[in-house]
């Protein structure tokens, strides 16, 4: 169990921003694969309309409004245990999250019926986002109040994890369309079997950064368990505005998702700077986005 003061714990240092790095490099490794290519995939390999993912993606943001306070009940009620109050999720949910990433880009279903296609999207994706993606990010940035007591410490984690953030859009979002494109009669289009192949090696991935940052950062301050009455049931009548917000937010999501799409119908043109444009834009783009979520 983590303490406020031991003599025996490893003082706070360069290992646990590492580590607390390879924390936000791991959900970028799913996260940015679905906000990057999952609309795509599902519109050009799996022939689901883009309006029923765009309605996906909606409606999973009103089911984040509510399994995000619902998780952080969980984990604000949840008692310590040796290895902290929150490191305990990210090993616990680290193979949930990469396998229903995985599970979302299954083009092997590409020719089953369309009602089966669209039901296996909205499983997997909610599984994935709104539940097993939830369960690991809420402990994961609540965290940094566990590491340290020094605001100092604390801002330094926060740092790191933007440093880890601008890596993996860097290597994700820039390297995947290099690998997820194929040549077919002339014409540049995203292939399923890579995609699916993609999917299943980031996920492997994000496991490994999840546990290096179980591994290497520590918990130092004691966080008890909350008894309290939830936040959500003294706080119901401001439930409506957070619908609200969820709604702005998803916006915003469509809006980036259909930016994304832009970007990549550059990259798939034969034309000399197609590559360039959509390396730029995207950079670009997901820099914008980070500073918006973060706000």
């Amino acid at each position: 169990m983590a303490k406020n003061s031991n003599s025996s714990v490893r003082p706070f240092g360069m290992r646990d921003k590492v580590g607390y790095m390879f924390g936000d490099f791991g959900n970028d490794f799913t996260f940015i694969l679905s906000s990057s290519f999952m609309l795509k995939f599902y519109t050009d390999v799996m022939g689901v309309s883009a309006g029923v993912v765009g309605i996906l993606m909606m409606a999973a943001r009103f089911v984040d409004a509510v399994t995000d306070v619902t998780m952080g009940q969980i984990v604000d009620r949840s008692k310590p245990t040796k290895d902290g109050k929150f490191k305990p999720w990210i090993r616990r949910m680290c193979g949930p999250v990469a396998i229903a990433s995985f599970l979302i880009y299954q083009s092997g279903f590409a020719d089953m019926a369309y009602g089966f296609k669209v039901a296996w999207m909205a499983i997997t994706y909610l599984l994935w986002g709104s539940i097993f993606y939830t369960s690991i990010n809420i402990p994961y940035g609540s965290m940094a109040s566990a590491v340290s007591a020094d605001p100092k410490d604390r801002a330094d984690l926060s740092t790191w994890r933007t440093i880890g953030a601008t890596l993996a859009g860097l290597v994700i979002g820039v390297g995947t369309p290099m690998f997820a494109y194929e040549v077919v009669d002339g014409n540049t289009v995203l292939s399923g079997t890579r995609m699916t192949i993609i999917a299943g090696v980031f996920g492997v991935c994000a496991v490994i950064c999840y546990l290096l940052c179980f591994n290497l950062v520590t918990e130092r301050v004691e966080v008890p368990a909350n008894d309290q009455i939830p936040i959500i049931l003294r706080h119901l009548p401001g439930f409506p505005i957070c619908c609200g917000l969820k709604d702005a937010r998803a916006e915003r999501f469509l809006y980036s998702r259909g930016l994304h799409a832009k970007y990549q119908r550059a990259f798939q043109r034969n034309r000399p700077d197609g590559q360039t444009v959509y390396l730029n834009q995207i950079k670009s783009n997901q820099s914008n986005e980070s500073a918006h979520f973060d706000n």
